[in-house]
């Protein structure tokens, strides 16, 4: 299963429970996503977080079937450093901690 975080650019192709989207990856790579059920509502400033599994169309080449997609929500800055004291702590204690 592959994990990808990015941004909807535009629809390539839509019907009523099927879609296939340009989507651009964090880093600047564009990849196709082919979504059936529910569709994205896609706006500029809006972050997915996409899981499916990478498939080769003989005619379109390597596309992202997606099983699931959501909105991504960026980790809370102070909550993750909150989170990298306790660790310190906890290793200077000599306590583990599995995540």
């Amino acid at each position: 299963m592959d994990i990808l975080i990015g941004k909807f650019v535009k629809p390539v192709f839509t019907a009523d429970k099927f879609g296939i989207y340009s989507f651009r990856v964090h880093g600047g790579k564009y990849i196709t996503a082919l979504i059936y059920g529910e569709q994205p509502k896609m706006l500029k400033t809006v972050e997915f977080k996409l899981t499916g599994k990478f498939e080769h169309n003989k005619q379109y080449g390597k596309q992202l079937r997606v099983h699931s997609f959501e909105r991504y929500k960026k980790p809370d800055r102070k909550l993750s450093g909150e989170i990298a004291i306790l660790a310190k702590a906890n290793k200077a204690l000599g306590v583990e901690c599995s995540q």
